[in-house]
């Protein structure tokens, strides 16, 4: 089991180290609470975007798949530059990274709340938190830009660049998972689980929201509304205090006052070697963890496909728009019953973490091969129920492939 290889097992150890003070403690719980909100406005918003999927098709007169396009680049994003925030929680400590992530994660939703065209909206909700360096597009107003769409779009995107300096989603996934992972040792399934239940809660609560937001103050102010929003992130990231039972690297102004007396080859082998010390690019070599990595790689591939499309394809089935938010609602609710059980479970013993891993993604698969049932059958109630099996199995799956890092 994960949790029996953590370390802090003996009290000679947890006596040693402060950090391990906070294994399976009351501070540890905190950190759970502030896990559960920055899941929620991570993952959750991610799952409730398709909401807005139906709005932007129409506003934009764009197909279906350049929409897709804005979901799909964030979570490859948020996936891709992972490693990012492990390099710079490593370097520095995650409550500085993860506060940083949150203002991020909260700016490109206010600045995609302004944008002029789809291609503002892949550099802001797709890259979540890409900067504008030039914010000329966003002073004309939509009378304006409809005059001007032809002719200053193309100047617009050359003229910009864009300086992508902040990926937050990116930034506030990692390390808070890590920071939740390194308190917790016999409880740890059951923490990863508590913590990404905010993800179902706010699939719960998100899509109808989303869906009466969009209504009363159209998908602008929807967004400017979540931006706000996502600045919860901010004083979670200030609840983390960094594990102090080991010595933090050297900071970079010693090795750079060594290296003033060498030639310029020592300096850059010293930076080679934090690069490697922070990336921890020694997993690459591990066969366990390469295994690992490819089936999250292959199981990140479908996972998210229903959360985008769901919505969009029960209203193209025929249903309303509330009856189709209350899909993924009830996805979402199932999601959370899910997520709890199976960490409830596997503390518990009854079989082994790999073992049910295994079972519920098999499940999690099948349930997304039937979801076009649902339309060709034209039932809703038929929909509804393979939205809850998918919920609850994916909602299983996610508490448990975090908690079998090798």
């Amino acid at each position: 089991m994960a949790e029996a290889e953590g370390p802090g097992r003996t009290p000679g150890t947890e006596r040693q180290t402060p950090g391990a003070l906070a294994q399976d403690g009351s501070r540890g719980w905190v950190m759970v609470g502030a896990m559960f909100v920055c899941t929620t406005l991570v993952f959750g918003l991610i799952r409730s975007l398709g909401v807005f999927f139906v709005e932007l098709v129409q506003y934009f007169q764009e197909s279906a798949q350049a929409i897709s396009w804005i979901t799909s680049i964030g979570v490859a994003v948020q996936q891709l530059c992972s490693p990012l925030g492990t390099a710079l929680s490593n370097a520095y400590d995650a409550q500085r990274v993860v506060m940083t992530g949150g203002f991020l994660a909260s700016l490109g939703l206010i600045l995609a709340s302004q944008a002029r065209s789809l291609h503002h909206l892949y550099l802001t909700m797709g890259l979540i938190s890409g900067i504008y360096t030039s914010s000329a597009p966003i002073l004309y107003n939509d009378s304006d830009m409809v005059a001007k769409q032809h002719i200053q779009a193309p100047s617009i995107v050359k003229r910009n660049r864009y300086a992508v300096t902040g990926m937050g989603w990116a930034l506030v996934f990692t390390p808070i998972l890590a920071t939740v992972m390194a308190h917790f040792t016999r409880r740890r399934t059951l923490a990863v689980a508590v913590g990404f239940s905010g993800v179902g809660i706010s699939s719960f609560v998100f899509s109808p929201l989303f869906q009466y937001l969009l209504e009363t103050f159209g998908w602008r102010g929807a967004l400017l509304i979540l931006g706000g929003l996502s600045l919860n992130i901010v004083p979670c990231g200030a609840l983390i205090r960094p594990q102090r039972g080991t010595p933090p690297p050297p900071p970079p102004s010693q090795s750079v006052g060594k290296a003033d007396d060498t030639k310029g080859g020592a300096s850059f082998r010293d930076l080679l070697r934090r690069v490697h010390r922070y990336l921890e690019l020694s997993l690459l070599v591990h066969r366990p963890f390469l295994s690992y990595s490819l089936a999250v790689t292959f199981f990140n591939a479908g996972y998210f496909v229903p959360y985008v499309h769901l919505v969009a394809h029960s209203r193209q089935t025929g249903f309303s728009e509330y009856r189709a938010a209350f899909v993924m609602s009830v996805t979402g609710a199932t999601d959370i019953v899910g997520r709890v059980t199976a960490g409830w479970l596997t503390d518990l013993g009854c079989a082994r973490l790999l073992h049910m891993l295994t079972v519920w993604t098999g499940l999690t698969g099948l349930f997304i091969v039937l979801m076009p049932l649902g339309s060709v059958v034209g039932s809703y109630w038929l929909l509804l129920a393979l939205g809850m099996g998918y919920g609850f199995c994916a909602g299983a799956l996610t508490s448990l492939v975090f908690a079998a890092v090798p």
